[in-house]
């Protein structure tokens, strides 16, 4: 981070993510999904790969599963 900015490769890879998803739609990559925990990772779904522009491989991605999570009763 520098004067209130953030820079650096995942970063980039977050606009990048953004810039490919679908209107309304949220997609993590790989790594983030190998991070959450089991709550997020019951939204995700589609594992997908992309090319994502100044990447030079493709990376793995998940994307948020349509509609609401289901909400579990008290």
């Amino acid at each position: 981070m520098r004067d209130g900015d953030w820079y650096g490769s995942a970063v980039n890879v977050a606009a990048r993510l953004a810039d490919v998803a679908r209107p309304n739609e949220a997609i993590v990559s790989d790594a983030t999904q190998s991070i959450a925990d089991d709550g997020a990772r019951s939204v995700l779904c589609c594992r997908d790969e992309v090319g994502l522009r100044g990447v030079s491989r493709p990376i793995v991605v998940w994307r948020m599963r349509e509609g609401r999570p289901s909400q579990h009763a008290a």
